[in-house]
């Protein structure tokens, strides 16, 4: 973010007082993961994962969690030399996994890094209905949740009509 910041301040001509100021430890890309079966690494400006970069992927089981809770740790390392590395650890278990990527081993050539960010660009509203839609969906499915839960619960169960709770439940 510090990196994004700087940048955007050189791009709009508001960085006069540090001229020979030097970016290290930068990358061209946005970070992150998915986990929905296995944690997975990327790279890229697209809102869904299967649109970015893949850097790899770690395989060990994710135990059962609370609804949005994924126990696991990531963190990404940049050095000097610019090779990125990346750690997950599964919180409950302590069992720890690590990437190396390198300029020969995941790394996208400036070509591919410009063509990622025009296309982040040329699909931005498509990403943005896109992010709408999953959150609405998250919204419903967390509500529906709560329905269900509501259900099961004695207290609330006992009030309701054994008639209204098949309705619901062949609803929900």
């Amino acid at each position: 973010a510090y990196g994004a910041a700087v940048q955007a301040a050189l791009l709009s001509n508001d960085i006069k007082n540090a001229p020979n100021l030097m970016l290290q430890d930068v990358t061209p890309l946005s970070l992150g993961t998915s986990s929905i079966e296995k944690p997975t690494p990327g790279a890229g400006e697209r809102m869904m994962a299967k649109d970015n970069n893949l850097l790899g992927s770690f395989i060990f089981p994710i135990p059962r969690a609370p609804r949005r809770h994924i126990p696991i740790k990531v963190c990404f390392a940049i050095d000097a030399d610019g090779i990125l590395n990346v750690s997950a650890e599964e919180e409950t278990s302590g069992n720890k996994k690590d990437i190396t990527i390198t300029k020969e081993n995941g790394r996208l050539s400036t070509e591919e890094i410009d063509r990622m960010i025009q296309e982040a660009e040329s699909f931005k509203a498509e990403d943005t209905k896109l992010e709408q839609k999953a959150k609405t969906m998250n919204d419903l499915n967390e509500y529906l949740y709560h329905v269900k839960k509501l259900i099961t619960d004695n207290d609330v169960s006992s009030l309701i009509s054994p008639v209204d709770k098949l309705k619901i439940y062949t609803a929900v």
